[in-house]
């Protein structure tokens, strides 16, 4: 069987950080425990492994996707593979615009690159393969779409890059139920067992960690699992740290269960994050959230209750847009800039503005509206206009400026972009704190 290079794509902006990446991890393992010989590398060191392997397969993203097509015009000579969020939704899009691509796996790869690496000496095993994009012997792009998933219990531990500053993320689920109109998540929900999570647990204790991410985005939907899974941490008396990443509706659906990890003896929880996203109905409405201003204010007041009561080191993060809709008004930001102030929870965490991802609904929006993609981030939609103007002229001031300015710097860094969003937030809650926030928005923006 042919030997593997799986790359590592490090963001197209700020070049000093190391993603984690959960899909390439599992898929490491997986493959070595079906004994493949692979390695996972960075993209800075194609060059040093170009000759090892005959196969590179790449994670794509959409802010990672310029380096995968540099690298994929530099090894022509090579089976070239993609893999990733943006390669399962734009499978077809991907092979006509990158030749050298000669597969696109859609979906969970674990199995399927397996099974097309296993093809290369069995080829009739290429015929039952599901989840592949290609180009047949006439070079017409053929599209077969996932047919199953994988039992998420059979799979081996993963690698290390599903730690990150010493934070180890564990899958509890894969998919999202969401579906909204910006996000390139499309796949089905499915779960793990509570028991195989607390065997993955115990597994990287033994290897000397205790701060756990869990559930990847979607760690509360399921309220029997958590309870299964704190049920299992206590049983087996281990004492760890978590994280957890949910929806508002969830909190609330599964408040009990999260009681109880606050009030745990075994658990320090580290932060809990819910994506709010915007604080007006339309906004949501547009951005396809199943959710309510109310909803969301609930939830966060609950889980601020719930570190008053249980645990004042727990961190309460509620994700949103600050800009959220090309369509927003002036007013609707304002009920943004008001969730900011009352809840105190966003200043780490808020997107400055809507990005619109290729092949999402808000993408598909943004192109009627004539938006265009800038050259340097093919898949993404980054800048246009607001239609309230002084919507756009405080975005432009506030986050696009900024913005650009700091994209000039070769060695752009988290921080700061960090600086760049906790100015923006703390400039508008002290406009919040003014007695009149939409005369101190004007006479900011000199606006008549």
């Amino acid at each position: 069987m042919k030997d593997i290079i799986l790359v590592n794509l490090n963001t197209l902006i700020f070049n000093d950080r190391q993603n984690c990446n959960m899909g390439l991890a599992s898929i490491e393992a997986y493959l070595q425990s079906h004994g493949v010989n692979c390695r996972v590398i960075n993209h800075n060191q194609v060059d040093e492994y170009k000759d090892s392997s005959p196969v590179f397969a790449f994670s794509v993203s959409d802010f990672s996707y310029e380096f995968a097509a540099y690298w994929t015009d530099k090894l022509q000579d090579k089976m070239i593979i993609w893999g990733g969020w943006t390669a399962s939704a734009l499978p077809e899009w991907l092979l006509q615009k990158n030749p050298g691509i000669d597969y696109v796996i859609m979906d969970e790869g674990e199995k399927r690159l397996y099974k097309l690496l296993k093809s290369c000496d069995e080829p009739e095993l290429f015929a039952q393969l599901d989840g592949i994009a290609y180009r047949d012997f006439d070079n017409k792009i053929q599209i077969r779409p996932p047919a199953a998933y994988l039992n998420m219990d059979d799979l081996p531990y993963p690698g290390n890059l599903a730690v990150m500053n010493d934070l180890v993320f564990i899958e509890l689920s894969r998919g999202c139920y969401g579906k909204c109109k910006y996000c390139q998540e499309n796949s089905r929900m499915r779960f793990k067992t509570a028991k195989r999570i607390a065997e993955e647990i115990e597994h990287w204790i033994d290897k000397g960690y205790d701060r756990f991410n869990i559930g990847n985005a979607n760690s509360l939907t399921n309220g029997k699992l958590l309870a299964g899974v704190l049920d299992e941490i206590e049983y087996r008396q281990l004492y760890i740290q978590i994280a957890l990443v949910g929806r508002p509706n969830d909190v609330l659906r599964n408040q009990q269960v999260l009681e109880r990890y606050f009030a745990s003896r075994y658990i320090d929880l580290i932060f809990i994050e819910i994506g709010i996203e915007a604080n007006a109905q339309r906004l949501l409405d547009l951005l396809g959230r199943t959710t309510t201003p109310q909803i969301n204010e609930k939830a966060t007041q609950t889980l601020c209750k719930l570190k008053t009561n249980y645990s004042s080191s727990v961190k309460i993060n509620a994700n949103i847009i600050l800009f959220s809709h090309f369509e927003m008004t002036i007013h609707e930001l304002i009920d943004n800039i008001r969730f900011l102030a009352v809840f105190g929870a966003s200043r780490d965490v808020f997107s400055t503005h809507l990005y619109g991802l290729a092949g999402t609904a808000i993408w598909q929006e943004m192109e009627q509206q004539g938006f265009t993609k800038q050259e340097r981030f093919a898949l993404e939609i980054r800048e246009y206009p607001f239609t309230d103007r002084h919507v756009h002229k405080l975005h432009q001031k506030l986050v696009q400026e900024p913005i650009n300015n700091m994209l000039h710097s070769s060695r752009a860094t988290v921080q700061d972009m960090q600086k760049i969003q906790h100015h923006c937030h703390d400039k508008l809650v002290d406009f919040y704190h003014l007695p009149d926030i939409y005369k101190a928005i004007m006479e900011y923006l000199e606006v008549d």
